[in-house]
């Protein structure tokens, strides 16, 4: 399927040039990929890139210590898995799957990213080839983080580093040019409020505490734009997350 969500973003794009969207009017287009989520499976010549001998275990892999329960995730969506079902692993702290099942599923993971990786790069190669690339805003973001036997756990389903970091990166055409890195809390709310100011000037109003229903329009997240003029600066203290919900 994600191969052909690229050639179909693709298609779309060569659609918009010769319609004359873009010079004419404006378009948002959304292109989703599946992988590298489970299963970890794609092409085999990206498992080329990836020489098994080459997959190390991850440094630690024992539970943080006097960790609380709640911290915890028996990944049991992978566990769901007819091979990985077979080693009848329990997922609690401290019961790691087999050295060669985790490189196997480190490699196999590796491969799915840069499966998408070639995948945006068609597209992103399209919106250079029908001449979007000078007036069009690119975000690309990841919806969570994903652990890969890092102290035994698997999966996205906790409040660890690896869970909660995702990768979130906006191009916007002459300010970002030259590149601009920024180590500040950022969250996936901020997304909106940002994309509304680039491609319109319009800064969404921040809802106000409690129900909101009744507003129209407004956003829990923070523009990012600030940050390019100044990565130091701080727009909000901190990036929340919660898992398990309810």
């Amino acid at each position: 399927p994600d191969s052909q969500t690229a050639q179909h973003a693709v298609s779309t794009l060569k659609n918009f040039s010769e319609q004359g969207v873009g010079a004419n009017g404006n378009f948002f287009l959304a292109v989703g990929f599946h992988k590298p989520h489970l299963p970890f499976i794609s092409p085999e010549e990206f498992y080329g890139l990836y020489p098994a001998e080459a997959i190390s275990l991850p440094q630690d892999q024992h539970p943080p210590k006097d960790m609380p329960s709640v911290a915890w995730s028996n990944w049991g969506e992978m566990r769901q898995y007819p091979d990985i079902a077979a080693l009848h692993n329990s997922g609690n702290p401290g019961d790691i799957l087999p050295a060669n099942v985790t490189k196997a599923l480190r490699r196999a993971y590796y491969a799915s990213v840069s499966f998408t990786d070639f995948n945006i790069g068609l597209v992103l190669d399209a919106i250079e080839k029908y001449g979007f690339a000078d007036n069009t805003i690119i975000s690309f973001w990841g919806d969570h983080g994903w652990q890969l036997g890092e102290h035994g756990e698997w999966c996205k389903h906790t409040n660890f580093d690896l869970a909660t970091n995702a990768p979130m990166v906006i191009r916007i055409p002459a300010a970002t040019d030259s590149g601009i890195s920024v180590n500040q809390p950022t969250e996936f709310l901020d997304l909106f409020p940002t994309l509304a100011e680039a491609a319109t000037g319009r800064t969404i109003q921040a809802c106000p505490p409690g129900n909101v229903s009744s507003i129209q329009l407004c956003t829990h997240g923070v523009s990012l734009l600030p940050l390019l003029a100044n990565p130091n600066a701080t727009l909000r203290e901190a990036a929340n997350s919660q898992s398990p919900r309810g």
